[in-house]
């Protein structure tokens, strides 16, 4: 079954909240993780947003925030500050600033 774009939101507010809460860097620790893959199968890099739009960057929902193409639009708003953090304090503010964006797109 395909994934649709409310449900990718859905998931992904669901994984960023817990890895704001936690500070963890794993990023299918979350509850209910394994029964979204059960039911649409692995997300590509391990986003929902990229397993709803295969993985096309310029398909994606994210707002393209401060990057010059289309590719790689979380990496401005706090992913790429979270998948390099060393602290779990550091990875939790990285983690809220992707939540953040996230719960704005659930509001759409």
């Amino acid at each position: 079954m395909k994934i649709t774009r409310e449900e990718a939101v859905r998931e992904s507010i669901k994984m960023w909240r817990h890895l704001a809460e936690t500070g963890s860097c794993d990023k299918a620790g979350y509850e209910g993780f394994y029964d979204a893959v059960g039911e649409w199968g692995m997300p590509e890099n391990d986003c929902w947003l990229c397993k709803f739009t295969f993985a096309t960057c310029s398909l994606c929902s994210l707002p393209k925030k401060g990057v010059r193409y289309a590719s790689l639009r979380c990496y401005p708003l706090g992913y790429q500050e979270w998948r390099d953090s060393k602290s779990t304090e550091t990875r939790k503010a990285a983690a809220q600033k992707c939540l953040d964006v996230l719960l704005g797109l659930e509001a759409k």
